[in-house]
């Protein structure tokens, strides 16, 4: 194993950005380069910007802290009264109205991964 004493290694790095030019100038140009096309139109970098439209939500607590009851009000806009109680782990996608736009048109919608865990009392 190669050891490095500083700088960045892109080393068997399978990105593609920047190019080896770039790195080879130095960690000011890939710093530079990174700034640039946060900055910049796709077009100027090459490369379109990735947008991230998922998250994830994880629900924890103590037993009947409300959790699930929490999980179905996002979901369906109600609060049940009656759930059982959650054993283990339970995994819902939830999808809000809210939509990532970019000059008017609808880049991605929003995707929540909802992680509710079932209570444990300490």
């Amino acid at each position: 194993m190669r050891q490095i004493r500083a700088g960045i290694s892109l080393d068997k790095n399978p990105i593609a950005t920047p190019s080896e030019e770039t790195v080879k100038q130095g960690n000011k140009a890939i710093l530079a380069y990174f700034d640039a096309m946060e900055k910049s139109d796709t077009e100027k970098v090459g490369q379109e910007k990735m947008l991230n439209n998922e998250v994830k939500l994880i629900l924890i607590g103590n037993s009947t802290a409300g959790k699930s009851t929490l999980l179905h009000y996002l979901l369906d806009g109600e609060v049940k009264n009656e759930l059982v109680s959650t054993h283990g782990m339970e995994q819902h996608i939830w999808k809000p109205e809210y939509r990532i736009e970019k000059n008017g048109k609808i880049i991605k919608d929003l995707k929540v991964r909802i992680l509710d865990l079932g209570g444990q009392e300490y």
